[in-house]
């Protein structure tokens, strides 16, 4: 795969920003959308349909698209079109041992901005369906397309989905909406989670963070005026509230507020998330609660990742600049761990999905111009997370994980030349596989 750096940097923002880790696909697939009543949208304010409880039931998985295709599959955007245009291409699924692959039925789409879930597909249909409004559309194993019309924004004036999550079962849908034309003073963020099948509102944010949330008759506490937004309802700072994922039983959500607006090349952040917030889900109309933000430790874009055990937040892995570390707490701030370097760069610490914390850490080579290229890679493991760390792979082109296969194999980037990119499997025995990739390819995710 060959995709220049400063592309491949943009959408790995998109990426981020839309905070989304494709979810597992399931037996059962999710009941075909049709909403007693639309929820608000960017530009109007509806009732939403009553509060629906969560049967916090976890199901098995299958896979109902792509089926001839072994799981865990790397979820790939493969560009199409002249360099510098908007990014269109397909969404496809790759077996990145046999090389076998499959393109999903989404159509031409921006990179980041699908999962599967429940036996279905999701993904934002970017106003191809209606001009300037944005929605994120459900397809069933059948192939139906069903738009979740209470997810529908209309974006002339500038409001966008910021992101999208949907729980394992494919039930619920977690999405952001940031609408710039609400206020004269900011920006209006806020976060709906619903029922796919009836549209039924579970719960709200906005931002700043827990300034209104859904209350017991269903209706939005903090709705803001068309002319005139309330000052709790404008958030000051350009970010957005952007879904991560719902916990393994559907009962949490975790989501971040995410500073918008952000560039650099991949040494200008250490971590993945300026803060975590969670909505327990099993509550009415549940509060946000706060559970790390990165500016109280007066740092920025910090948080790596976490580890949940059901709904509960039991491991937080971020990094301090300045001190050049990983720290690893518990949930509730507790240190546990702390993971120093010599080297010139150290970040992107990710839990696989047994609670085994990898880093990454780098010598970095005197270039000319353009970005910081590693001199020496190195990809570590702490396990258990009282351990010391364990270098795994050193290479010169390897470079930050990007997510985890399976618990023995990590998807990383590699530099294959002077600011070209390429993706390969970095293994717990210390092996690194360069993969064969269609040119324009971008890791989206994993589908499991």
């Amino acid at each position: 795969m060959k995709h220049t750096l400063p592309c491949l940097l943009l959408l790995l923002a998109l990426f981020a920003i839309a905070g989304c880790r494709p979810a597992p696909l399931d037996e059962e697939p999710g009941a075909t959308a049709a909403p007693a009543q639309p929820a608000p949208t960017a530009t109007a304010e509806p009732t939403p349909p009553p509060l629906s409880t969560p049967t916090g039931e976890a199901r098995g998985r299958a896979a109902a698209f792509c089926p001839e295709l072994p799981r865990p599959a790397l979820m790939l955007f493969v560009a199409a079109g002249d360099a510098g245009q908007t990014p269109a291409g397909d969404v496809q699924l790759l077996d990145p041992f046999g090389g076998a692959s499959c393109v999903l039925p989404v159509g031409d789409l921006l990179p980041g901005r699908v999962a599967l879930a429940g036996g279905s597909l999701f993904f934002i249909d970017p106003g191809a369906s209606e001009p300037d409004v944005d929605v994120i559309v459900r397809v069933g194993p059948d192939g139906v397309r069903t738009p979740l019309s209470f997810t529908a924004v209309e974006t002339a004036e500038g409001a966008f989905i910021s992101g999208f999550a949907v729980s394992d079962d494919g039930e619920r849908v977690a999405w952001g909406v940031s609408d710039p034309s609400r206020s004269q003073d900011g920006v209006v963020n806020r976060l709906w989670v619903a029922d796919v099948g009836s549209g039924a509102i579970v719960a709200m944010a906005v931002a700043p963070v827990g300034a209104g949330v859904v209350p017991e008759e269903g209706t939005p506490s903090a709705s803001a005026p068309e002319e005139d937004a309330s000052a709790r309802d404008v958030d000051v700072v350009q970010s957005a509230l952007a879904p991560i994922r719902f916990s393994a039983d559907g009962s949490a959500l975790f989501f971040t507020r995410q500073p918008l607006g952000v560039g650099g090349s991949w040494v200008a952040f250490a971590g993945r998330y300026d803060n975590l917030y969670t909505l327990d889900l099993t509550e009415r109309a549940p509060e946000p609660a706060l559970i790390f933000d990165c500016t109280i430790r007066t740092l920025f874009m910090c948080l790596g990742d976490f580890y949940a055990e059901g709904a509960e937040v039991t491991r937080l892995a971020y990094v301090n600049e300045e001190d050049r570390a990983v720290m690893i707490t518990t949930g509730g701030g507790q240190d546990i761990n702390a993971l120093g370097t010599d080297a010139d760069y150290i970040g992107a610490p990710t839990f696989n999905r047994s609670g085994e914390l990898f880093y990454y850490t780098a010598v970095l080579a005197d270039v000319d111009a353009g970005p910081p290229l590693p001199e020496m890679g190195t990809l570590l493991r702490v396990a258990p997370p009282t351990a010391d760390p364990e270098p795994l792979a050193s290479q010169p082109r390897l470079l930050p994980p990007l997510a985890f296969l399976d618990d023995e194999h990590a998807v990383v980037n590699l530099v294959e030349g002077d600011g070209v990119w390429g993706i390969g499997i970095v293994g717990v025995d210390g092996s690194v596989q360069r993969l064969e990739l269609p040119a324009g390819a971008t890791f989206v995710g994993v589908a499991r």
